[in-house]
């Protein structure tokens, strides 16, 4: 019962599909098995008669008519077989489908603060991995459930022809599903075992091809080598030992097999003395009936083995609910006509014992530009997550035009915001596909306008396709700078009405930070932006600077102010390129 549950339950808004796939498989194996008793009279070497009422049928026109009897029921039996198959074809597409959008769309509405929780390794497995070895557990249950039917109607026919033939049947089942239950119970505790060397093998892959380039730089590619060979053998062998009872089942269920079919055959001749036409048939539908008792136990089998994985993504569906849910919206359209506001905003990350925000306020006017500035670790990045929507505040609100962003539709608000982050998420696509990647629809003139005001046009224009050349995954063809200028020219496709800069040149050289800082110089003044930063040039162009130190605002002052008058000691609460000798008066 509990591997009904788990897979009905996988098949959850597909199970009228299953129900016809498992009744069409059914009907399938009846008529097959009706097809073969109509040959008795074919295969009777004396004239058999059947009496109908007033009518009579007997040799050759009774030989006929079995015939085409035959015929005429095994095509039906094909096509039945067929409809069957195609049903099975599109449950299994629906529920792989269906299992990836369930985990998949939870797992988008994760608060971000919970989502850090996750292992990358066990997202990749639930969505990809269990998704898929679900539908195999599911496929093969349905699949058992069908074999089952078909072996109920090839049984009850059976008895019809051989009664006691019937019975020796019977007890060749039982003596498989004992085999089964036996194989089953050892194979799905190996399976479970293997369902977690799976999340451990994702996990592995991920962390080492994520991070490929630090292993190649360090010398230890051949460590890593050693690790995933570690991993893939101890997966393999996991997987080898919960497959091993399949094929000792079979072994055991074909050697019954083998016996019962001699027994029958002494049987017929102990008792008539030479192989009747009804043994024969019998011997025939039997030989259709073994391969579906061997199937419905090995695809029970199988189904029992995978059904780890329902239950571990189930458990990772219910932790997945259990965590705060990502708002989507408040119901009132968004907008920034006038100001942004935050007013006495906490936030403290889960498990935290610190917060990472306290008590900040501040608020800018449209066409604004704040910078924070701080240590790692004061809060600037928590804050412009804050503002982005991605983080809730524990107490206090931001809010868009009087409007708490908590009574906003919060989608429609992140969608008037440009974000351009430390490390550039971009994807192996081309250029202009990355900057359009935030909207629905690519406007070539309007992407090449913002890679020129992104001063990204004039090295765009010179790799081998221009603007349509693939980047490589995570922008890999570019350099740092190059990277971050794409990024700005993607938050400007949007028209946004607020422009997030975290980080935006830290990791960048000399060279490149004057690039994209010459690009940010030149956006239109209307834009509002909020900037975390250390470096002294990117905070220069912010009309006000707010100092975070442990989360907390110490000072809220101009640009030129923060510099000309800071104390060494006031400056070394700021960090990063801030504390460069002689605090670099020009600022360049």
């Amino acid at each position: 019962m509990a591997l009904l549950r788990s897979y009905w339950a996988a098949a959850e808004g597909h199970r009228r599909r299953a129900a016809r796939f498992v009744a069409l498989v059914g009907l399938s194996a009846l008529l097959e098995g009706l097809a073969l008793a109509t040959i008795i009279p074919l295969l009777s070497a004396s004239d058999v008669s059947y009496h109908f009422g007033g009518w009579t049928l007997e040799g050759n026109g009774l030989r006929v008519l079995a015939l085409s009897s035959f015929v005429t029921i095994a095509l039906l039996s094909a096509g039945v077989r067929f409809a069957a198959e195609t049903q099975s074809l599109r449950l299994m597409a629906e529920v792989e489908q269906g299992l990836r959008r369930t985990i998949t769309g939870r797992l988008l509405r994760m608060k971000w603060a919970s989502f850090l929780s996750l292992r990358l390794g066990d997202v990749n497995a639930a969505t990809l991995v269990a998704a898929n070895q679900i539908t195999i557990g599911t496929q093969f249950f349905f699949r058992a459930a069908g074999s089952a039917l078909a072996a109920v109607f090839l049984v009850l026919l059976s008895f019809a022809i051989a009664p006691t033939l019937a019975l020796f049947t019977i007890a060749l089942g039982a003596f498989g599903a004992t085999t089964y239950h036996f194989a089953s119970r050892i194979g799905e505790r190996h399976a479970r075992a293997l369902s977690g060397r799976a999340d451990d093998l994702g996990s592995s892959i991920n962390d080492i091809f994520a991070n490929l380039k630090f292993f190649q730089s360090t010398g230890n590619v051949a460590r890593s080598e050693e690790e995933t060979s570690r991993a893939y053998h101890q997966y393999a062998w996991a997987w080898f030992r919960s497959q091993r009872y399949n094929p000792l089942m079979r072994f055991a269920f074909e050697t019954g097999a083998v016996l019962f079919v001699g027994g029958v055959l002494a049987f017929a001749l102990v008792t008539e003395g030479r192989f009747t036409p009804t043994a024969i048939v019998f011997l025939a539908i039997f030989a259709r009936l073994l391969p579906r008792m061997i199937m419905t136990q090995e695809w029970l089998h199988i189904a029992r083995i995978q059904r780890p994985w329902h239950d571990a993504w189930v458990e990772r569906i219910g932790h997945i609910d259990e965590a705060p849910r990502h708002r989507i919206d408040g119901g009132r359209a968004p907008s920034l006509a006038d100001s942004l506001t935050c007013q006495h905003v906490s936030f403290t990350f889960p498990g935290a014992e610190h917060p990472a925000l306290i008590n900040v306020s501040w608020s800018l006017r449209r066409g604004e530009c704040v910078a924070f500035v701080g240590e790692s670790g004061s809060g600037k990045t928590t804050m412009l997550d804050v503002v982005s929507g991605v983080l809730a505040p524990s107490t206090g609100m931001v809010e868009a035009d009087g409007i708490p962003l908590g009574a906003l539709d919060l989608e429609a608000w992140q969608s008037q915001i440009g974000i351009v982050m430390q490390t550039t998420p971009l994807f192996h696509d081309s250029v202009l596909e990355n900057v359009r990647w935030t909207e629905p629809d690519l406007d070539r003139d309007r992407a090449m306008h913002c890679l020129e005001v992104a001063h990204a046009l004039e090295f765009v224009e010179r790799l081998g396709d221009g603007a349509d050349t693939i980047i490589g995954e995570g922008g890999g063809r570019l350099s740092g700078g190059q990277r971050q200028r794409i990024a700005l020219a993607r938050a400007l496709y949007r028209d946004p009405w607020l422009l997030l800069l975290d980080e935006p040149t830290s990791a960048l050289d000399v060279r490149s930070e004057d690039a994209v800082l010459e690009a940010l110089e030149s956006l239109p003044a209307k834009l509002t932006t909020l900037v975390a930063s250390h470096r002294n040039r990117a905070v220069m162009m912010a009309d006000r600077v707010l100092v975070l130190e442990h989360g907390r605002v110490v000072d809220n002052t101009s640009p030129h102010r923060l510099f000309d008058s800071a104390s060494e000691a006031q400056l070394a609460g700021i960090g990063g390129s801030v504390r460069e000798p002689a605090r670099r008066a020009a600022l360049r």
